[in-house]
């Protein structure tokens, strides 16, 4: 199973139920012209690879969060653009979702949970034209980092450009301060002042 870090945007059309039941002809060859005309290229343009396609949505993965952003915000502005002499209920509005994760790649597809959490962001709840981006949860990020160290036991490592050395020692939890495991947990001896 190979996995990989990557920017993850999950996009889904707003009404889409309601427009195919309305005039499926019509919209599916509005949508088919905002993907060869906008939507592609300007993915294209950032870096971006289409995962795959929905009859509602699509999804992408690029190799850069700043790229997947510039991508989403330019893809939604000429969106704005290309639907304004449309009445606002006829207009076709996508609901993104962007999140770096963690990957699994399986041929041509992408899986795993930064692919599920991208695809949640667009929640039908959430207000149209929204791009809404997923926090990176650092302490989730911290914590696993220092539980590798406790399995790996005594390492080398390197953290912010300083070398140190770290050894597991029963009892003490792995993400803890260095104090924990120094001298500095113990109790310190205070100098008697002079009568």
């Amino acid at each position: 199973m190979r996995r990989r870090l990557a920017a993850i945007v999950a996009a889904d059309m707003v009404g889409y139920s309601r427009f195919i039941a309305a005039d499926e002809e019509r919209v599916l060859a509005r949508q088919t012209a905002h993907r060869k005309e906008l939507i592609d290229p300007k993915i294209a343009e950032y870096g971006g690879r289409i995962v795959k396609t929905t009859g509602d949505g699509f999804l992408v993965e690029f190799p850069s969060v700043v790229d997947a952003l510039r991508s989403a915000v330019g893809i939604q502005l000429a969106m704005a653009e290309r639907e304004a002499a449309r009445d606002e209920a006829q207009r076709i509005i996508y609901r993104m979702g962007i999140n770096l994760g963690d990957i699994v790649i399986e041929d041509d597809d992408i899986y795993g949970n930064g692919v599920n959490v991208a695809a949640s962001a667009t929640d039908t709840k959430k207000p149209a034209d929204t791009i809404d981006i997923i926090p990176i949860p650092k302490p989730r990020i911290v914590t696993s980092f220092f539980q590798a160290l406790r399995r790996l036991g005594r390492r080398k490592t390197n953290l912010r450009g300083k070398s140190t050395r770290r050894r597991r020692r029963s009892g003490v939890p792995a993400d803890r301060g260095t104090c924990a495991r120094t001298a500095c947990s113990r109790s310190r001896t205070r100098a008697t002042p002079r009568s």
